[in-house]
């Protein structure tokens, strides 16, 4: 039998707690970076002190720091996405139209062997090329629990010692993605990597990239989260599952 967690004294929670502080802070803008104008940001610190503070007792049964870590921020986020799942910051409407984009962008890459075009995207969808580029600012503002739901961190791909039954299964994920952000054109293989494999926030991106604004890097992030996923259902995999 494993022993249990040593309960730390209230000194050294208050230390951890300050220890991870600018983790909670990094992963609430991260978040909050995609939301539309209401300002959820002390909320998503609150619940990531929660979901700090929960893990407070465990981390101690980790060998190295780095393992916890990325345990944490994996936590972290999580309670974060919970809290935003309580309410549809994107509207039906949307999330279906969203749906029908992904599913004739499969079939498009099915057909072509390579990621469509604007031109042959809008055309399968029937839609013209300027209420596609409409499309890809709605729904990146309107869903940011599209941007952070769909697939997997860093984090949580590399997160194989918190759970080694799943193995198998991040290493054929982390395979996937790979390829998938590979076969993207430059601005969206960048601005992806940056945003999901470096886990920097749009604002980083748009800094890294020569952006005006974040609005930008939220243009080729989502492009390419939606061809991500198009990619994984052209090979018939289900996109929510990883």
């Amino acid at each position: 039998m494993g022993s249990a967690p040593i309960a730390l004294c209230e000194q050294d929670t208050n230390a951890y707690l300050r220890e991870y502080y600018p983790l909670i802070l990094r992963l609430a803008q991260r978040i909050q970076d995609g939301l539309p104008s209401r300002n959820a940001y002390d909320d998503l610190v609150q619940a990531g002190m929660l979901a700090a503070w929960a893990c407070a007792d465990h981390h101690q049964r980790f060998a190295a720091p780095q393992e916890f870590v990325k345990l944490l921020a994996v936590r972290i986020r999580g309670a974060m996405l919970d809290l935003l799942r309580e309410e549809d910051w994107a509207p039906r409407r949307l999330r279906k139209k969203n749906k029908t984009l992904e599913i004739e962008a499969a079939r498009c890459i099915q057909r072509l062997q390579r990621y469509p075009n604007d031109q042959e995207l809008a055309e399968a969808v029937g839609w013209s090329v300027q209420e596609l580029h409409q499309h890809w600012g709605e729904i990146g503002r309107a869903a940011p629990l599209y941007l952070e739901d769909v697939l997997p961190t860093h984090s949580e791909l590399m997160d194989d010692a918190a759970h080694p039954h799943h193995r198998a299964e991040r290493d054929e994920a982390r395979t996937l993605l790979t390829e998938a952000i590979a076969a993207l054109s430059g601005e969206e293989r960048t601005a992806l990597s940056l945003y999901v494999l470096e886990e920097l926030t749009l604002e980083d991106v748009a800094y890294v990239m020569g952006f005006n604004s974040k609005n930008t890097a939220l243009k080729w992030v989502t492009q390419g989260i939606i061809k991500c996923r198009a990619f994984l259902l052209a090979l018939g995999l289900d996109a929510e599952s990883i």
